[in-house]
């Protein structure tokens, strides 16, 4: 077996904690708030929301961390369009063909969410045009080696997951040799047939995390692209080494499918990424230290819920012997619960059945809901303003444009960050441009 494809597995499995990290920032940001594991008293392990529905409670979802990364992104739209050094400096045919604002607007959510933006840049012919094209990388379907400095440099493997059909397959690694198609069908135990499409349930499920060996489409082949950094002695002087980088395509047996260097006149790989902070090597989301906040006001609008419903629906005390025989108790809070409904009694109930009120919800909850919001805003430094709220008619407009900027500072950051990134990426693409 090949070492390029060892150190690729070893790679993946390095990167699964990474790759935890963003499914549980992923599921919190699209309102999946409920999926964390709790042990209960009892030792049984379950979702946060099951344990709430054990205990009675129906658990609600009040989706802060949606709007907040909706608006830094629709900030930063608005930068794109206004400020200069927000703009892309490729090629205006070439960002369009790529329709980079898009591409760049969802990488950027990609990158609140989960810390880590990757893209692909490669030169080769597609459906209507053979060119540059950028891609957007999940990095669900990404893996590298360790590396600290936020440039990359001392990056050593870099690589993706691919999904492709059997014919796409072939027709990029069979370079139009009958011998090298049968191999790589023969590789892949299949016949052009296998190719299905997908159904449409699965078009819209929330993804599961990839499997290194494995298409989450059977009918597809997965093709493992690896990336490393050889080091080998010179042409001219076996004495003075080179380092440069080399592609090499797996089939997940470690099958070696096809090798090619690098096509930029800098022997780099195509792959500009970025991970926010890179302190000692560490990865730590933009909206990882709101998390807990979010969750907190979800557990305290769950106990508001059951506290104002039991307050407005209160205690029903039933006699024993109130009921006529046949009729059960369970019969009784059936019909207590429907509106307008009739509860018969016996002739001889000498007690009629009569609720017990309880108070008005204490407002200490409510307080503690408000404090919870405020803090959210405060550590996640995105004010109401930025977010079209807190906005009085009374202040004039210059006013609001100088709270903006102040506003804009927490977020600054994050945007430069993600402008360097843009710009190592641009460059990848004006250097692979023929």
């Amino acid at each position: 077996m090949f070492p390029q494809f060892t150190s690729a597995r070893d790679a993946w499995m390095a990167c699964g904690e990474m790759r935890r990290v963003r499914t549980r920032m992923k599921n919190f940001t699209y309102g999946r708030q409920w999926d964390d594991k709790t042990v209960g008293k009892d030792g049984v392990t379950m979702t946060e929301g099951d344990r709430m529905r054990k205990d009675g409670m129906y658990p609600l979802t009040n989706n802060l961390l949606r709007n907040l990364v909706k608006s830094v992104v629709g900030r930063f739209r608005a930068l794109v369009s206004s400020e200069r050094s927000f703009v892309s400096t490729l090629p205006p045919d070439m960002a369009a063909r790529n329709n980079l604002n898009e591409l760049d607007s969802r990488l950027l959510e990609e990158f609140l969410i989960s810390g880590c933006a990757v893209q692909r840049v490669i030169y080769e012919r597609r459906i209507g045009y053979q060119g540059t094209w950028v891609d957007n990388v999940s990095p669900s379907r990404v893996f590298f080696s360790r590396f600290t400095d936020p440039r990359g440099s001392d990056m050593e493997l870099i690589g993706m997951l691919h999904e492709w059909t059997l014919p796409e397959t072939i027709m990029r690694f069979g370079h139009g040799d009958a011998k090298r198609n049968r191999f790589i069908t023969e590789t892949y135990g299949a016949d052009l047939s296998r190719s299905v499409p997908f159904t449409q349930a699965s078009l819209f499920a929330p993804s599961d995390e990839a499997v290194f060996h494995l298409p989450s489409d059977p009918s597809r082949c997965r093709v493992i692209e690896v990336w490393t950094r050889d080091i080998t002695p010179g042409p001219d002087n076996p004495a003075v080494f080179d380092a440069k980088w080399v592609c090499r395509y797996f089939a997940p047996d470690g099958t070696l499918l096809d090798e090619t260097a690098s096509p930029f006149p800098s022997g780099m790989h195509p792959f500009a990424i970025t991970l926010y902070p890179l302190t000692d090597g560490e990865v730590h989301p933009f909206i990882e230290d709101v998390v807990d906040n979010q969750l907190h006001i979800n557990r305290t609008i769950t106990i508001l819920d059951k506290m104002m419903s039991a307050s407005a629906k209160s205690l029903l005390v039933l006699p024993e012997g109130a009921l006529p025989q046949g009729y059960t108790v369970q019969q009784a809070v059936d019909m207590w619960n429907v509106p307008g409904g009739v509860i018969p009694l016996s002739r001889h109930c000498e007690q009629m059945p009569f609720q017990l009120t309880t108070g008005n919800v204490n407002p200490a909850a409510s307080q503690m809901l408000n404090l919870q919001i405020s803090m959210f805003r405060q550590i996640s430094g995105v004010s109401g303003l930025l977010q079209g709220q807190d906005v009085s008619p009374s202040v004039s407009s210059s006013s609001i444009d100088t709270q903006v900027s102040n506003s804009l500072i927490a977020l600054m950051d994050i945007f430069e960050t993600f402008n360097s990134f843009r710009s190592r990426r641009d460059s990848l693409a004006m250097a692979i441009t023929r």
